[in-house]
């Protein structure tokens, strides 16, 4: 009789330790990020600087954020001084404790694994990521992104 209800037991805890990891991601992941830089298939440049008009980050006069809500819904908002440039409604999904779908604009659309840099920084990479723009198609993207 004891086998079963340590078994019973022991699945109920393992459960509730699974949940608890996905409720941390989602706290991790949610709320304002500001992207540092975004690179296309393993390079160095920050398509920042390419894909946004007059985007310097080292100047600190523009940013670009995304605002991850609690319904799936996702902002991503370009700014330079205190200008709102560019606004885009999205959509994301919590996959796994290391995955998360993220769709946002012509630049944006793919399952991207999570790399929780620390408690302030995370880079997301898709091996085959979405872009619209410019017809590129299929391509690697790594998003850097910091909690402000």
């Amino acid at each position: 009789m004891a086998r079963p209800i340590l078994a019973i037991s022991l699945f109920c805890i393992m459960m509730m330790l699974c949940a608890c990891q996905k409720i941390y991601n989602i706290y991790v992941i949610k709320g304002e990020w500001e992207v540092v830089s975004v690179e296309i298939n393993g390079g160095s440049t920050n398509m920042l600087e390419t894909f946004l008009p007059y985007y310097y980050y080292k100047n600190n006069c523009c940013s670009y954020k995304i605002y991850f809500d609690d319904d799936g819904t996702a902002k991503a908002e370009y700014h330079t001084f205190d200008t709102l440039n560019y606004e885009m409604l999205g959509e994301w999904e919590l996959k796994d404790d290391k995955h998360i779908y993220m769709h946002l604009d012509e630049y944006v659309d793919g399952i991207f694994e999570i790399e929780i840099v620390n408690a302030n920084e995370m880079n997301m990479y898709a091996e085959e990521n979405l872009i619209k723009a410019y017809n590129i198609g299929m391509a690697g993207l790594i998003i850097r992104a910091r909690r402000n």
